[in-house]
């Protein structure tokens, strides 16, 4: 007879992968909450966070918007 191949290890495996995924949506859902409302780095149309590599891209560019807006909302 051949060999019976354990899964044990590929099982936990995938478990603690989900639950790291499910603590790391956690975390930024915790995040989100305390972060405060009138942030400059949040867009002031749809209020989706900023990040400041995309800010400083912004401002080198050209184009002067005198509103600070996500890429979605800039189109």
């Amino acid at each position: 007879m051949a060999n019976i191949i354990s899964l044990d290890s590929k099982l936990q495996l995938t478990r603690d992968k989900k639950a790291k995924l499910i603590k790391k949506r956690k975390i930024l859902a915790v995040q989100k909450v305390f972060q405060c409302t009138q942030c400059s780095f949040k867009c002031e149309k749809c209020s989706a966070q900023i990040s400041l590599a995309h800010q400083k891209k912004n401002d080198s560019s050209n184009i002067k918007v005198s509103y600070r807006l996500c890429e979605s909302c800039m189109e």
